[in-house]
């Protein structure tokens, strides 16, 4: 068992809109299901180098994340797996939207509006409405 940390980024676009994944059907974990940019903290990093590292291997972007905003992280123990901690950041961007280019993990993406996002799935529904209430 080992404890893992994973870091995801809510990016908000100048139109209001919000970043959103699909990943895809071949994808290791929880295929064809919603998801933000970002992934799993590396042994060594700190979480803005792994969502720098993420952001650029999963949407082909960079951002300056220093001036991401946390918003906050939740953990659960998952038997046999070990401690997850999940931590989520959000950046605000002063483009509409920015050119794209998934990875293997995603086959899609779009941008939704505050109330679609609303219902995004576990696990970090949590956490994006938290986001959603008192950061915006």
């Amino acid at each position: 068992m080992q404890d893992r940390r994973s870091v995801k980024l809510l990016l908000h676009n100048n139109q209001g809109e919000f970043l959103v994944l699909r990943r895809s059907d071949t994808h290791p974990t929880m295929p064809r299901a919603f998801d933000l940019p970002g992934g799993d903290v590396e042994p060594g990093e700190t979480d803005l180098v792994a969502l720098d590292r993420e952001i650029s291997e999963e949407i082909g972007l960079v951002f300056n994340t220093e001036d991401a905003v946390h918003i906050g992280y939740d953990a659960e123990y998952e038997p046999g797996e070990g401690l997850m901690t999940r931590v989520l950041y959000m950046l605000k961007i002063e483009t509409s939207r920015p050119l794209v280019r998934l990875s293997w993990e995603h086959e899609s993406f779009d941008w939704v509006d505050k109330e679609t996002l609303r219902g995004f799935e576990p696990p970090f529904q949590v956490l994006v409405r938290t986001a959603l209430d008192f950061y915006l």
